[in-house]
């Protein structure tokens, strides 16, 4: 079987107008990261310091009259990719005893989708997910500074299936690594691409849900 990819590329801004994503893929307020530094408290007096000591660099030390700019991460691009054979409720009653109504009622699926074609891969599925998304954020692959794709069935176990769209996309500049968390792994995958924009070390990140589970007991 094989679930819809999504993908989405996330963006980093300064300013209040930043939002993330909620669960039905809409966009909200997002929180914005905590502005209050955190300094260690300095050792009594009577008690000498044991052990070395490092001390903050001056040029890397807070001024205390720099303004502190909040960083956001909002949504930007979004797309997704299928495989084109449809298995519907109906045709499972041909194979098992089932109805539409019973799993309807009990999942509200009424069809999915299949990957029968061989040349219908989690990588595969997920670049055309992606530059989907890339065209819709209107953002070239050169800008792309992470790529993280959540899936539970990867073309490898090594390279990372993170790795081959980004040589298909031609992200020449981008990280990439593969997040496996079932079911919530797309949800972890948007919550680690915020930190890395809110923590500055990321201006674009895609992020790629993927999974294709080909089952031959369904042709």
């Amino acid at each position: 079987m094989a679930e819809p990819l999504n993908s989405f590329v996330e963006n980093g801004s300064n300013g209040s107008n930043g939002t993330s994503p909620n669960s039905n893929g809409a966009a909200a307020p997002a929180r914005p990261a905590a502005s209050t530094p955190v300094t260690p408290s300095p050792a009594p007096e009577s008690v000498p310091p044991v052990g070395p000591v490092a001390q903050q660099s001056p040029s890397m030390a807070p001024a205390a009259d720099a303004p502190y700019t909040r960083r956001y991460a909002h949504i930007v691009g979004w797309g997704y990719e299928v495989p084109a054979k449809v298995i519907t409720n109906h045709d499972l009653e041909q194979i098992v005893e089932t109805s539409d109504e019973w799993i309807r009622s009990r999942t509200g699926i009424e069809e999915r989708h299949v990957a029968a074609d061989p040349k219908e891969t989690t990588s595969s599925l997920a670049v055309v997910a992606a530059r989907r998304a890339l065209e819709v954020a209107d953002v070239p692959p050169s800008k792309i500074d992470l790529i993280i794709c959540s899936t539970t069935t990867p073309e490898y176990s090594f390279p990372a299936t993170a790795c081959l769209v980004q040589n298909a996309l031609g992200a020449t500049n981008a990280g990439a690594f593969d997040l496996s968390a079932a079911c919530s792994g797309f949800v972890y995958g948007l919550s680690m691409a915020r930190g890395q924009i809110l923590a500055g070390d990321a201006e674009y990140v895609l992020v790629i849900g993927a999974n294709s589970e080909p089952d031959r007991r369904l042709d």
